[in-house]
């Protein structure tokens, strides 16, 4: 039995195809266990100069792994994970690699060793720090728990080795991403308050990626701890000493804070450069002095080949006084990834003055008097001639700086006014414009070069700030925020500079706003707006409050964009207001009062307000339709409309009210942007998934979504060529193509290559996105649709209805009461019951499942339509086997029936909704002939129904095959009661065989047919001859039957009964022997599969077992 203790982090809700494995760090033999210091104790470290590789880490590399599962894992019989082999064994317990059968991935198992209460608040402790730091760099933490006593704890599963292993099969670059990447993680941790305190290379994994690329995972938080109120936790002497800074093998009652990993690594990344850590010694006692109190070894020392920037980077790491260090390990992150692009480093080499005061400190007395005479005459003289020197300097570098800032200023000034006059023209693709300006920034860019080849460097400054302007002027705000950012790097501080850079930082806020909002879980939302604050509105807000000071006079523009910022929302439109009636003619303004009031509709639906949210998202319509009068070029203000308008549409779907008109707006809207830019990717997107709602209404009435679909996979493919890492376009061509398979599977078509293309582009979706909760829920759709076509034609399709089940899980785990998605899940619970009606396995899980989720759905949008007809079919499932079990199905076709009802009250055409609710009057039908009651009623109430939606779908195979079922029962009907069943019999081998040439690999269809001619062959009317016919013709079908679907039990049985017909016709006794034998063992087969069956085809098996025994005897 498993005993939860606690879900520790959202980390579980990983793909299967993200959750690879954790592998083992370093060898360590299994035949020698590590022993676990006391948490008081001396350092884990097993070689006070080594790569902390041994004892330091709880996993060890098993040469070879077991391939079975290790016959001494301590939890038996257990079915929360399966394990498969043994991975190794470390200071805190074991790991083993295990499959969580559940999500169908793999995990690594940690189990504790002992019963030491301390080592097991330990245990959970590492699982709590892990589990809180969500990252791509972070090792998962999935779930801890414990398990027949035994404390265990599920993590990412990891395909990798130890970094200082992977270091030597690496080049310097990617010895350097693999660092930055991971402090990238640490960050993570840092900005929970948790600091790791044992980061070493034995402590990252990497693993290599399909595409070749290194991946580092940090992990191992035993020794982390909570950071207290002031930022700093206490000294403890665990940790390994060779990565350990100053301050942490120095003990007693020092602090440690997140400066304290910032060495850690340095130390780290100075060890797979240079190949040994900062400090080697054999003796521990001699280590810890030596990192207290020595400077490291500069790294060039050791290897003349590395840059020196990287050397920088790395001392700055290994500073003894933490001030001096990188203040953050983001910092640190930010400077690789500078040194990587070949851009310029924060850090600095440590100063003459600074190594000279270092080495005073170490040789007090000997230095004294030097230093005093030398204070002397710094004083006297050098001071003011350097202080003369630098005035001047500055003053030609200000002249020269104010003069290149003129020459560039003017082409920025005429690369925006060209472009507003390009906008300003009537719609017209603007392309050509935008080449004109590509060509002028390839000036700016020439004259640049040639000024720095002159010696100048003063022109990065300006050159940048120009650059930057010119791709905001296109509408490229990342690559634009690059160039504006090294202006100001470079001292470049002019006023429109900083405007410019806080322009380009809100509006890749707000970009990441619209991602962030798309995130049903709070926690993951959060943390997504945290991360944009930290790199995107707070550098907004600094660069335009700066402006705003420099400023000669206020600016209600850039007021109103701080007030944006700062979620001050009635000011800032009134501000931006303001701002466009001083300038009417800027309708930059008006775009900016459209961005203010999507923000406060934003703002109101996240409060669930949906009608206060309409009005917002109307009025910002109107706004950014009068920015389109001023600029009908400019894509963005299109796009912007359509955006807004996209959010009204979505609050309408969800009230159950009309959206015809939006469709068409929105379409409208899309197409202008991409008159305008037909490369822009966001239309495209945008586009497709109007298209994508439009034909899922079409497709709910009943009427062809292809055209639709067509255009929307179309619009897909081309917002995917423009921005392949736009999770929504390969969401909404999955979507599109997934749509277009269910449009295929209603008119009988081959379904398979359309749902082999929706996942694979779900996939992708959920790769680039794993936390939207609609891509999960599409993916889980497309495999269901998988599942069912899977079924309809003889394959197994329970590993697809798990698949299904599992994607459809994750999207509810993120979005509890999002009620499509449990209409989703419950609708294919369903199928997944039909299925195993069908094939002889109790169905009662399944309908359990199906009912709590679709009650779920109801309670959530009583109003769901969908959610009543899959309740429905459920109960329409349970009531047919209570029938076959012999039980009364009379209270669940009741409800079924209650449920079609409701269906179609909310929409008086819904054609699911009249199949469904004749298949229960069939099955009420069924029921009353059980009983040897009349089912005529039933009868004509079935035959009615289907016949409606015959007359809206002639070709609809499941309404055919249910007409065809009617007509079968009417016929037994008509038979029992000594009439002819010729006329009925004749009606249902019509629409059995319009239903077969709709879809000819049905099993069921060929089974009725059948059917149909075994009641022939029964029947009184027919010669002997003709009746050898009908079981031929019966034979031939059921053989069609078994090929489709071999293991359905009722084709099975249906074989038997024709055998049996057969026999009973064959005068020769060898061959009526022989044939009734085969009956039987049809029969039996049939019944062992599925014993529901029993009822109507146990007496035929009694009567091949006599037929058998008289020609015997």
């Amino acid at each position: 039995m498993l005993k939860r203790v606690r879900i520790m982090s959202r980390a579980g809700r990983a793909s299967p195809e993200s959750a690879k494995v954790a592998r083992p760090a370093d060898p360590e033999p299994t035949s020698r266990p590590v022993p676990l210091a006391p948490e008081s104790g001396p350092s884990r470290s097993a070689a006070p100069g080594g790569s902390g590789a041994s004892q330091d880490t709880v996993f060890a590399c098993v040469d070879p792994p077991s391939s079975r599962v290790p016959s001494r894992f301590p939890i038996r019989d257990w079915d929360r994970y399966e394990c498969v082999s043994l991975i190794g064994r470390g200071g805190m317990g074991t790991v083993y690699k295990a499959k969580d059968p559940r999500l169908q991935r793999y995990v690594a198992l940690k189990l504790i060793r002992g019963n030491d209460p301390d080592l097991a608040q330990r245990f959970i402790w590492e699982a709590q720090a892990q589990a809180r730091v969500e990252h791509p760099n972070v090792c998962k933490v999935y779930e801890v728990g414990e398990a027949q006593g035994q404390p265990f704890i599920a993590m990412q599963y990891i395909d990798g080795l130890p970094l200082h292993r992977v270091a030597q099969q690496t080049s310097l670059e990617q010895r350097v991403k693999i660092v930055a990447d991971v402090a990238d993680g640490l960050h993570a941790a840092h900005r929970l308050g948790l600091i790791h305190r044992d980061i070493k290379p034995a402590n990252i994994l990497v693993e290599r990626t399909a595409d070749g690329a290194f991946r580092p995972y940090l992990l191992d938080f035993g020794l982390a701890r909570d950071i207290a109120a002031d930022g700093r936790a206490t000294t403890s002497g665990e940790g390994t000493p060779a990565y350990m800074a100053p301050e942490q093998v120095s003990g007693g009652q020092r602090q440690l804070d997140r400066r304290t990993d910032v060495y850690a690594l340095g130390a780290t990344l100075y060890e797979i450069l240079a190949g040994r850590p900062p400090f080697v010694d054999p003796s521990v006692t001699s280590l810890v002095a030596r990192v207290a109190n020595e400077p490291p070894v500069p790294v060039r020392q050791i290897d003349r080949r590395i840059p020196l920037d990287l050397e920088t980077i790395v001392m700055k790491c290994l500073e003894k006084e933490p001030q001096r260090r990188y203040d953050s390990a983001k910092m640190l992150a930010l400077d690789l990834g500078r040194y990587l692009e070949g851009e310029p480093i924060d850090a600095r080499p440590a100063s003459l003055a600074y190594r000279a005061l270092k080495r005073a400190q170490k040789h007090k007395l000997a230095v004294a008097a030097a230093a005093a005479a030398l204070l002397v005459l710094a004083l006297s003289g050098a001071v003011a001639l350097r202080a003369k020197l630098a005035a001047a300097r500055q003053a030609e570098r200000s002249a020269h700086m104010a003069s290149l800032a003129q020459g560039f200023g003017q082409d920025v000034k005429e690369m925006e006014l060209f472009m507003r006059y390009a906008y300003a023209l009537p719609l017209h693709e603007v392309s050509r414009e935008k080449e004109v300006i590509r060509a002028r920034m390839g000036e700016i860019d020439r004259k640049m070069q040639a000024m720095r080849d002159a010696g100048g460097d003063l022109v990065e400054g300006p050159g940048h700030y120009a650059l930057g302007r010119g791709h905001l002027a296109l509408h490229e705000p990342e690559e634009a925020l690059s160039h504006l950012e090294a202006a100001l790097a470079s001292g470049y501080a002019a006023r429109e500079a900083k405007f410019a850079a806080g322009l380009v930082h809100g509006m890749l806020y707000r970009k990441g706003l619209d991602r962030a909002r798309r995130l049903a879980d709070k926690g993951e939302r959060s943390a997504h707006r945290l991360e944009l604050e930290e790199r995107h509105r707070l550098p907004a807000l600094k660069h335009l409050r700066d402006s705003a000071r420099a400023a000669a006079e206020p600016s209600s523009y850039t007021a109103a964009l701080i007030e944006l910022y700062e979620g001050r929302f009635d000011e800032a439109l009134a501000d931006a207001r303001r701002a466009f009636a001083r300038s009417p003619w800027e309708y930059e303004a008006k775009m900016l009062e459209g961005d203010i009031l999507l923000a406060k509709g934003a703002a109101a639906r996240d409060l669930g307000e949906p009608e206060a949210a309409l009005a917002e998202f109307r009025d910002a319509v109107a706004s950014y339709e009068v920015a389109a009068e001023m600029a009908e070029s400019d894509p963005d203000v299109h796009e912007a409309a359509a955006r807004a308008l996209s959010e009204i549409m979505l609050i309408e779907a969800q009230r159950g009210g009309g959206a015809d008109e939006l469709f068409a707006q929105i379409i409208a809207r899309c197409d202008k942007a991409l008159r305008a830019n037909p490369r822009a990717s966001g239309a495209h997107a945008k586009k497709a998934w109007a298209l994508v709602h439009r034909a899922r209404r079409d497709l709910a009435r009943g009427a062809d979504p292809r055209p639709d679909l067509v255009q929307a996979i179309a619009e897909s493919e081309q917002a995917v060529l423009g921005d392949p890492s736009d999770a929504t376009a390969h969401g909404a061509m999955g979507a599109s193509i997934f749509l277009l398979a269910s449009h295929e599977s209603s008119l009988g078509l081959d379904v398979r290559p359309s749902l082999g293309r929706a996942v694979e582009s779900m996939e992708r979706s959920l790769a680039l996105d794993p936390s939207s909760f609609w891509a999960w829920n599409d993916a889980g759709i497309a495999y269901g649709m998988m599942a069912e076509d899977s079924a309809s034609r003889g394959a197994d399709p329970l590993p697809l209805f798990e698949l299904s089940a599992s994607h459809t899980a994750r999207a509810i785990e993120i979005a509890p009461n999002d009620a499509p998605l449990h209409l989703n899940q419950g609708w294919f619970y369903a199928q997944r019951a039909q299925y195993e009606l069908d094939h002889g396995t109790p169905p009662d899980e399944s309908l359990e499942l199906a009912k709590d989720n679709l009650e779920a759905a109801l309670r959530l949008r009583p109003d769901s339509r969908p959610a009543h007809g899959a309740l429905a079919l459920a109960y329409l499932i349970q009531g047919r086997y209570e029938r076959l079990a012999g039980e009364s199905p009379e209270v669940s076709l009741a409800r079924s029936l209650d449920g079609y009802g409701a269906a179609m009250r909310l929409r008086p055409g819904d054609l699911e909704a009249q199949q469904g609710a004749g298949l229960a009057r069939l099955e009420a039908a069924r029921w009353a002939l059980d009983r040897g009651e009349d089912p005529a009623a039933a009868l004509r109430a079935a035959r009615g129904a289907v016949e409606r939606v015959l007359s809206a779908r002639p070709a609809s195979p499941g309404a055919l095959l249910a007409l065809g079922q009617v007509d079968l029962l009417a016929a037994r009907w008509f038979a029992s009661g000594g009439r002819s069943p010729a006329p009925p019999l004749d009606a249902a081998e019509r629409a059995l065989l319009r239903a077969l040439e709709s879809s000819d690999r049905n099993a069921r269809i060929v089974g009725a047919l059948a059917e149909v001619h075994r009641l022939r062959a029964t029947s009184a009317a027919p010669s002997l001859v003709d009746a050898r016919a009908e079981v031929e013709a019966g034979l031939a079908m059921i053989d069609r039957a078994l090929a489709i679907d071999p293991a359905l039990p009722a084709a099975s049985a249906e074989q038997g009964a024709l055998l049996l017909l057969k026999a009973k016709a064959e005068p020769d006794p060898a061959q009526r022997r022989e044939l009734s034998l085969r009956a039987a063992s049809a029969l039996e087969r049939a019944l062992r599969k599925n014993p529901l069956l029993g009822r109507e085809y146990a007496p035929l098996l009694d009567e091949a077992g006599k037929v058998a025994e008289a020609v015997k005897r």
